[in-house]
């Protein structure tokens, strides 16, 4: 667990690379589209512990977050929602400013079609 430190004129402020990757979670939960990944599934069960990547170079954060889609939604758009959410969360909840995030589709889940 890494420790990321926000220092300004008032004091400063540490937030665990844990607290962080929630705030990520808890903003991916919300965007539909987004299929979980099946933990019955040895090959998914590590997707989904690794599914996100953070890093924090020169006071900026680097996402890379890997996703399964739906087979009926617009990749581009969902996403672009991705993104803009991730990014609403963090600088809202945190000091963090965000520079990048890249999202991955690393799976389709075509059972999706049944719901």
């Amino acid at each position: 667990m890494k420790v990321v430190s926000i220092k300004d004129s008032t004091g400063k402020v540490s937030y665990s690379s844990e607290i962080v990757k929630g705030v990520v979670e808890c903003a991916i939960c919300e965007i539909d589209g987004i299929c979980p990944f099946d933990y019955n599934d040895k090959k998914e069960q590590k997707l989904n512990h690794n599914n996100i990547r953070i890093d924090y170079i020169d006071d900026f954060l680097y996402i890379d977050v890997f996703v399964k889609l739906a087979f009926n939604v617009n990749v581009g758009e969902v996403a672009s929602r991705i993104q803009k959410t991730i990014k609403n969360a963090l600088e809202t909840m945190t000091e963090f400013r965000v520079k990048d995030i890249n999202v991955h589709v690393i799976d389709v889940d075509f059972l999706e079609q049944n719901n």
